[in-house]
């Protein structure tokens, strides 16, 4: 197997389909369901003209969407950016031009947030929202999370390396956060030591 995330959970999906990946309170999804979901929002994202390489930013609460955005991400050789949820406009707008963002994926509950700092994603541009029963309005231009998923079938599998790469930033308790650069077969070798 190459030493990559998505073909991981994949193998692992083909074994044991039915067996429970994620569990959040009432709500149970199974490897098959997962790598299906991840796999239709591999299509979104691919349907909206990124290609890999391009960085997704992922603006969630612990939740299913958040693992399966980081998953559809990775099926479609993109680069999920991992940020912290609490950044205010202006660091929305740091992580989007720092980390070249083309798309976002986000909690509905901070759409006020991404309204001022969307326009620094690059083209092109897509903001997905996640329902969050906040109730807050969506930004200008921003689709459903869930709609986009059933309105796509999944996108077939393709090869992938090891060297396909992740972003996270830091905290930025000494000013504004730094992305840190990761590569699949680094997370995966740091896995295997534990």
């Amino acid at each position: 197997m190459n030493e990559n995330v998505s073909s991981v959970y994949e193998a692992i999906a083909d074994a044991d389909g039915a067996a429970i990946a994620l569990v959040r309170g009432a709500r149970r999804v199974s490897w098959r369901e997962l790598d299906e979901r991840a796999g239709r929002l591999s299509a979104v994202f691919k349907a909206a003209g990124l290609e890999p390489g391009a960085r997704i930013v992922i603006a969630l609460y612990n939740s299913i969407e958040y693992v399966e955005t980081l998953l559809a991400a990775c099926k479609a050789r993109m680069v999920p950016v991992n940020i912290n949820y609490r950044a205010s406009p202006r660091e929305l707008r740091h992580y989007f031009e720092r980390g070249a963002a083309a798309a976002l994926v986000f909690h509905q509950s901070l759409g006020g947030t991404v309204a001022e700092a969307a326009d620094a994603l690059k083209p092109p541009r897509l903001l997905l929202g996640v329902g969050d029963r906040s109730g807050a309005p969506s930004p200008p231009g921003s689709a459903d999370y869930e709609a986009e998923i059933r309105n796509n079938a999944p996108s077939p599998r393709i090869g992938r390396g090891g060297d396909d790469q992740l972003i996270m930033f830091t905290g930025g308790t000494t000013g504004l956060p730094k992305a840190v650069l990761w590569r699949h077969r680094d997370i995966l070798a740091l896995l295997s030591r534990n």
